[in-house]
């Protein structure tokens, strides 16, 4: 029996071809939400920045009309001490927006627990770093992927969490409390 050899030379043309598959796609970027208020907060929007400010005993909200599901969400956010703010990802449709119909990133350096301060995943863990973010303007980045939740303030990581599946849903934006808080520089992608 006589055995084949198979001398296979790459040139530079093919080489593309075959190693594209094994490098991650680029980000495809999605448009900015349209936002609806839910609940008693007046909301300012400008081309530049979201605002709310107090006092507001019960929160209320900005929420996406558009649903999403894996993603990548970047802001920039500041909030004053006396602020109950977050970000909410994955809010089921229909329902109110809360901790359990949605994941919340909690944005509130002063709350009385402090395992749910700001970068706590609330009702899920408590943040994995101690970031101060008090009166100046501060980095959000959420990674929502096929089974796992990501988030870092100031690119620091503060959450990750595994799931069964990512939890398509609205985005919303809080505010509560006697303080102020401001979102701008707003980007989504779908990773």
């Amino acid at each position: 029996m006589k055995a084949i050899i198979l001398s296979v030379t790459l040139t530079a043309s093919l080489l593309p071809i075959l190693v594209s598959p094994l490098i991650a796609a680029e980000p495809t970027p999605l448009e900015p939400p349209v936002w609806e208020v839910q609940g008693p907060v007046v909301w300012e929007q400008s081309a530049e920045e979201l605002r709310a400010h107090g006092p507001a005993p019960v929160p209320g909200y900005l929420v996406s009309r558009a649903s999403y599901g894996p993603l990548r969400l970047r802001l920039a956010f500041w909030i004053a001490p006396d602020t109950n703010s977050g970000v909410f990802v994955g809010c089921a449709p229909g329902a109110a927006i809360s901790p359990t119909a949605c994941d919340e990133i909690n944005l509130w350096d002063r709350h009385p627990n402090p395992d749910w301060r700001t970068g706590a995943l609330v009702g899920i863990s408590p943040p994995l770093n101690h970031v101060d973010t008090l009166g100046r303007w501060n980095t959000l980045e959420i990674l929502v992927e096929a089974k796992r939740l990501r988030v870092w303030i100031n690119g620091t990581l503060t959450a990750e969490r595994m799931t069964e599946a990512p939890r398509p849903g609205h985005l919303a934006l809080q505010f509560g409390g006697t303080g102020a808080v401001r979102f701008r520089d707003l980007v989504l992608e779908r990773p």
